[in-house]
């Protein structure tokens, strides 16, 4: 009954003087905080969990910053907010990094701390979040290459690209002059910022990561599936290569190797539409494309979302040892 009556007054925050006054015993706030119908915001500041704020507007993480001096919304929240790819294993709770000692993270708030550089942390809306280039490195520091891939050839994509970054004519826009600088200078901001990350921990690892990154890589899915190949020593000679078919029409093919004259194409789950009519053009055009490829004399191998890795990599294995050296 407290709880439903404090929902109609709002999501809150509430102070804890407030929710005392509204008939809260310390105990009671204790026991709530524990089982999860609570969550402590900060010290002294908690609202109920069974709020649904919308993640991806910034405003909903105002009340875990607000007047809280060197914090800023991070990783996987920031993530969100700014519209870029998230690792395949990313963690749902809300992202908070500060230059002070933080709370200990829960199973609502994960808190970090690390430094916030003045030129890591951007307002949106008034609430400060780390840039996108700062959250595409948290993300990847210390995650395993299939993980950490997506938000690095995001993040350098999207400052190669601009707003053409999440189109198909993305890829066209790469191939045409002036893409190859545009490339190099977002790697060269990507660059700056992992090197502000140094001594941090996993950075060894992120600079590894770094040498595979590509702004060629169209999805979250296609970047993991990269970082898979990698890790097996199956190292593809392209990302997103202009090839011709027998008709002369010009495709992108996801990943290549032209020495072997092998293609492969990594289907996401949302890469044939939504409704049965999408669904049924885009298989018969898919379907023509790989035929005026395989005419054209290459091998197409490929892959759905949700295949297992060690699947993928057998498969691509066994293509390469087939297709002509």
């Amino acid at each position: 009954m407290r709880h439903a009556a404090l929902a109609r007054r709002g999501t809150g925050p509430w102070s804890r003087d407030e929710l005392l006054g509204l008939g809260w015993s310390p105990r009671q706030l204790e026991r709530d905080t524990a089982s999860g119908r609570m969550v402590r915001v900060r010290r002294g500041v908690y609202a109920l969990a069974d709020a649904a704020p919308d993640w991806t507007s910034p405003a909903a993480y105002r009340p875990f910053v607000e007047g809280v001096p060197r914090i800023a919304v991070s990783h996987e929240s920031a993530q969100r907010v700014a519209g870029l790819w998230l690792p395949v294993d990313a963690d749902e709770r809300v992202h908070l990094t500060t230059a002070e000692r933080p709370l200990p993270s829960d199973s609502v708030v994960h808190r970090h701390r690390a430094a916030l550089p003045a030129g890591d942390v951007v307002l949106r809306e008034g609430v400060p979040f780390t840039s996108e280039v700062r959250t595409a490195v948290d993300l990847a520091l210390d995650r395993a290459l299939p993980h950490a891939l997506p938000p690095l050839d995001c993040v350098v994509r999207r400052l190669a690209l601009g707003e053409a970054w999440c189109t198909p004519a993305g890829r066209v826009l790469l191939a045409a002059a002036g893409g190859p600088e545009r490339e190099r200078r977002a790697r060269e901001d990507l660059v700056a910022a992992v090197s502000r990350a140094a001594g941090r921990n996993g950075h060894r690892r992120l600079l590894e990561a770094v040498a595979w990154v590509s702004a060629g890589s169209e999805s979250p899915y296609e970047s993991w599936s990269r970082g898979v190949l990698l890790m097996a020593g199956l190292v593809p000679e392209a990302v997103g290569l202009e090839v011709r078919g027998a008709s002369g029409r010009q495709y992108f093919a996801d990943l290549a190797w032209p020495s072997r004259r092998l293609l492969a194409e990594v289907d996401g789950l949302t890469k044939f539409g939504s409704d049965p009519r999408s669904v049924r053009e885009r298989l018969a055009a898919e379907r023509h494309r790989q035929a005026d490829l395989e005419d054209a004399g290459w091998t197409v191998v490929r892959w759905t979302a949700g295949e297992p890795a060690e699947v993928i990599v057998a498969r691509v294995r066994r293509a390469l040892a087939g297709a002509a050296a």
